[in-house]
């Protein structure tokens, strides 16, 4: 645990592999996982609308058991943004956004094969 999804439009396929990176160290970073258990996998859109723009897009659900408090779920969030802000400093009209889930330990299973 956590499982990060990173949604992006199309045109930002390019940083895929180093996204992977920077949401993965950022999770970390936030010392609340270890890093065996980060996961982080990217979905790519080619057709989305932001509003009233068309802005370029990266938004990152990171999914984790419940049981955080609020203060540890905003740090994390809070480190994935930083993070992405960083890496993204020089582009523009981009919208970042981060949502973090509680997943509800009493029905989640993990099966491994």
């Amino acid at each position: 645990m956590p499982h990060c999804v990173v949604e992006l439009s199309k045109s930002l396929s390019p940083h895929r592999k180093n996204l992977l990176d920077v949401v993965f160290n950022a999770t970390f970073a936030s010392t609340l996982f270890k890093e065996a258990d980060i996961k982080v996998r990217i979905l790519t859109y080619e057709a989305y609308r932001v509003g009233t723009m068309n802005d370029e897009f990266v938004h990152v659900t990171a999914s984790i058991l419940s049981g955080r408090t609020v203060s540890q779920k905003g740090h994390l969030s809070q480190q994935i943004a930083s993070a992405l802000t960083r890496y993204f400093a020089d582009q523009k009209g981009l919208s970042i956004t981060v949502n973090i889930v509680d997943m509800d330990l009493e029905t989640y299973q993990k099966i491994r094969l």
